[in-house]
């Protein structure tokens, strides 16, 4: 749940946090792969001895590097019978795993690091919540490479720490595709493909790719390409967001997103941000959303993002690029520059009356319950 509150003490930003990007630290899993591949090596025994030679010392050293890697992916633990991941360590899917009950795998301690291997993980029963949860007390959490189908919500993540999720697709996701209320949190480089067929309850018809809280989030580089309200009707409340910034998000960053809609929705939201801690939201494309971003918290900054409202790419959109909402009493408040917002029937909708903040207000309390 997203709580408004009408009044904070306003934080001050450190502009050198905009220069740390921790989602471009080497993957050394794929250097790795790419020295120590057979391919490699049969080239370089191609060469002249005089070549070998000069690079004998380099090579042998590689050489200790390759077993050692390749004897830590045979040791690398399989997923228990139990799905409850309780050891420290590398944890690999070996196959396809198929959830058929109403538990999906569970991360309930910290230090653990799983790599799906490029398998999939699928919910073959519409009850289950999570495909993954990651509970509380659990620190310095990897999941990467491989696919999630179904469920409602693809990876649930609780009040952990220091959590990187990254290089997997999340197909045909119920309500939520990312659920985190985690700092220290980095999810990049993933997929979404449809988000929206099974709502986490009846009266509730949000749709999200991606949700996050906490401190020190980062959202870079992440392709959403559809999330659609769900099938309820109008009445219920809720609609379709690709990535929501709740409020108590702060030096939380929204960067270099592809965040794509296939069909038309009024009730749809590119970006959405209740974030009343600082909050950047930059260089992301957005396309097919009746409301590109919507800000509306204190210290946001918005800029450089492409924003089409088209679904066809024909005419003009209906919709709004920018929704900005500032307080008239408040000392300081977020700005947008530098975005490109053509295409919609509306390009920046500002809020600066008291009565315009109450009603924004008012919203969001009301949209941003999950």
């Amino acid at each position: 749940m997203i709580k408004w509150i009408d009044s904070v003490k306003l934080l001050t930003r450190n502009p050198l946090k905009r220069n740390i990007n921790p989602h471009n630290l080497i993957d050394t899993s794929e250097v790795l792969y790419n020295v120590c591949s057979p391919e490699v090596w049969l080239d370089m025994k191609t060469k002249k001895d005089s070549m070998q030679q000069f690079f004998l010392a380099i090579i042998s050293g590689v050489l200790i590097i390759c077993v050692s890697a390749f004897a830590s992916a045979e040791d690398c633990k399989s997923i228990p019978s139990s799905l409850v991941l309780v050891d420290p360590g590398e944890y690999c899917l070996r196959d396809d795993l198929d959830l058929t009950e109403s538990n999906g795998l569970v991360i309930s301690e910290s230090n653990i690091s799983v790599d799906l291997g490029g398998h999939v993980i699928s919910a073959k029963s519409s009850d289950l919540v999570s495909a993954i949860t990651i509970e509380g007390r659990a620190k310095r959490v990897s999941i990467r490479n491989g696919t999630i189908h179904g469920a409602k919500i693809g990876i649930n993540i609780y009040e952990a720490d220091q959590v990187h999720v990254s290089s997997l697709q999340l197909q045909n996701i119920g309500a939520i595709g990312i659920n985190s209320f985690a700092s220290d949190v980095r999810i990049n480089n993933n997929v979404f493909e449809g988000v929206g067929f099974n709502p986490l309850s009846t009266d509730n018809a949000y749709s999200i790719a991606i949700n996050v809280a906490g401190a020190n989030v980062y959202v870079t580089e992440n392709v959403i390409l559809d999330a659609k309200r769900q099938n309820l009707s109008a009445e219920v409340v809720g609609e379709a967001v690709g990535v929501l910034v709740g409020s108590d998000c702060k030096e939380c960053f929204v960067e270099h997103n592809e965040i794509l809609k296939k069909q038309a929705d009024s009730n749809s939201y590119g970006v959405w941000n209740a974030g009343l801690g600082a909050v950047e939201i930059s260089g992301n494309s957005i396309s097919g959303y009746a409301n590109g971003i919507t800000s509306a918290g204190r210290q946001y900054t918005v800029l450089d993002n492409k924003i089409d409202c088209r679904v066809s790419g024909n005419g003009i959109g209906v919709g709004v690029a920018l929704t900005l909402r500032h307080d008239q009493d408040a000392d300081s408040y977020g700005g947008a520059a530098n975005n490109d917002v053509s295409n919609c029937s509306l390009d920046i909708l500002s809020c600066f009356s008291n009565a315009c903040r109450k009603q924004l207000a008012r919203e969001l309390r009301n949209r941003a319950k999950l």
